[in-house]
């Protein structure tokens, strides 16, 4: 399901009903996660290793040294496909991971690394969908893949627009329009409303 997207504000994760990263099998050998964790950075790495995680771990002080330069940081932004960071370290991002994080719809989200299980929370995290409210008055994100099948592609919708209604001002008062659509088709209607008199 797709809005068009802007704004720079923090990404909402949103539960969804079947994870579009993770379902009964592990990721898939393509996917690159990215974590960000306060220092020492060697505590988590170590932590998420034993737990058979497969992931960059960067500590803070790290991403402040080696990440200054913009090709720096647009490499790093290129590398990996989903970027997420510790819940206390996330405030502190926006100004070291630059523009291109939140132009490209990069920006981390927030995980809690003190959990003891964190391949759960880690499933958790990046198995929903992350909705972030723009400035304007349109939004998208993602609540599916291709391989998902139909019921499971309802179950997500449905379970996505009850969240995003939630965390709408006005709740459905001030939502006119939904749509769904694949990465390279046309919108396709399934809710419209008339706008309230004024």
């Amino acid at each position: 399901m797709w809005w068009p997207l802007c704004g720079d504000r923090p990404p909402l994760r949103l539960v969804v009903r079947v994870p579009v990263w993770f379902t009964s099998s592990p990721p898939p050998t393509w996917w690159q996660l990215c974590v960000i964790t306060k220092d020492p950075q060697r505590e988590f790495k170590d932590k998420l290793a034993a737990e058979s995680v497969r992931a960059k771990v960067i500590g803070i002080s790290k991403l402040k040294k080696k990440y200054v330069p913009f090709e720096a940081k647009r490499q790093l932004r290129a590398q990996y496909d989903i970027f997420v960071a510790d819940q206390r370290v996330l405030p502190m991002l926006p100004p070291l991971l630059g523009k291109s994080f939140f132009k490209a719809r990069k920006l981390p989200v927030a995980i809690n690394l003190t959990k003891k299980n964190l391949r759960a929370e880690l499933e958790k995290t990046v198995g929903g969908s992350f909705y972030r409210r723009s400035k304007g008055t349109s939004n998208a994100f993602k609540v599916g893949i291709s391989s998902q099948s139909q019921q499971m592609l309802v179950e997500n919708v449905v379970a996505a627009v009850e969240q995003v209604v939630e965390l709408t001002p006005k709740k459905w008062s001030n939502i006119l329009n939904l749509h769904l659509r694949a990465l390279n088709s046309v919108a396709l209607p399934f809710y419209s409303s008339l706008p309230a008199a004024q």
